[in-house]
């Protein structure tokens, strides 16, 4: 969360100086006047003691240059790379709904990722597995925990909050493997769910 944060105010201090640099290059600007502005309030505002600094010009206009391909070459590339492990990661976690149902299950978001939601509800509402075989559920802990904590340095690199609800699951998912009390293995299941959508739902 403290990583989170650090996060925020690094990119409202960076967007900070980017409206401070195109207002400094603007002032410092020895284009002329807009006609509109001529008469007006804007033309004290606009008309001050660094109009025509080219060293205060040249700044800014560098900074919101830098700006523009921080936003092309890195930020964008970056934000949509993340998207795409926070997809892939989601993924992964739909396996443990297609692996425990039959074809023909009762419940009727198995397999959406997107409707997790209403997974969770429909299973709170009938207070168990029904038709989803807990044997498989175990099997399927059992055979995928391996790659869920191999998983945790890839979500780390989406942020520390999704590396948190990604490492909670996990540990829901080591419960399940464990235990052979089915209410119990259906609570697990349950938490893992959970943490999966606050995974998915998680601000990038």
């Amino acid at each position: 969360m403290k990583t989170g944060i650090k996060h925020h105010k690094y990119d409202i201090a960076l967007l900070t100086l980017v409206l401070l640099s195109a207002l400094t290059m603007l002032l410092a600007s020895t284009d002329p006047l807009w006609k509109a502005l001529e008469g007006t309030i804007g033309e004290t505002i606009l008309i001050t003691n660094i109009s025509g600094n080219n060293v205060l010009f040249n700044l800014s206009t560098g900074i919101l240059v830098s700006y523009i391909f921080y936003l092309i070459v890195i930020y964008f590339p970056t934000k949509r790379e993340k998207y795409n492990t926070r997809d892939s990661l989601c993924n992964e976690a739909v396996l443990v709904m297609m692996w425990g149902a039959p074809l023909h299950s009762k419940i009727k978001n198995l397999n959406d990722i997107n409707n997790i939601e209403e997974l969770i509800k429909e299973l709170i509402v009938v207070n168990k597995f029904t038709d989803i075989e807990p044997l498989f559920i175990k099997e399927w802990a059992n055979d995928s925990l391996n790659i869920y904590e191999s998983l945790l340095p890839i979500a780390a690199t989406i942020s520390s909050e999704h590396l948190k609800r990604w490492s909670i699951a996990t540990k829901n998912l080591r419960a399940i493997a464990k235990t052979d009390d089915e209410k119990e293995m259906f609570r697990y299941f349950l938490y893992f769910l959970e943490h999966i959508k606050n995974f998915r739902d998680e601000k990038i």
